[in-house]
């Protein structure tokens, strides 16, 4: 049975919902898994997801909030 997340965020966007969730690998490791849930053209519900190991948690948040900010920079200038 898989454990619980220990911490859980979840984003709704206009089309789509983002869940973000921090759980425990059963070696005691953390990691992160980032899912998105859509309805598809059929209107079935589609699930994608990535999971972001404990050694490049850091490096994969520091590039997202470079990303973040380049498209900040973007849509202000546009």
């Amino acid at each position: 049975m898989r454990k619980e997340a220990k911490v859980s965020e979840r984003l709704d966007g206009s089309s789509r919902t983002y869940f973000f969730d921090l759980r425990e690998a059963r070696n005691g490791a953390n990691y992160l898994t980032v899912k998105q849930s859509y309805k598809d053209k059929e209107g079935e519900f589609q699930r994608d997801c990535i999971f972001v190991f404990e050694d490049d948690v850091v490096k994969f948040g520091e590039v997202l909030q470079k990303m973040v900010a380049q498209y900040e920079l973007d849509t202000q200038s546009a």
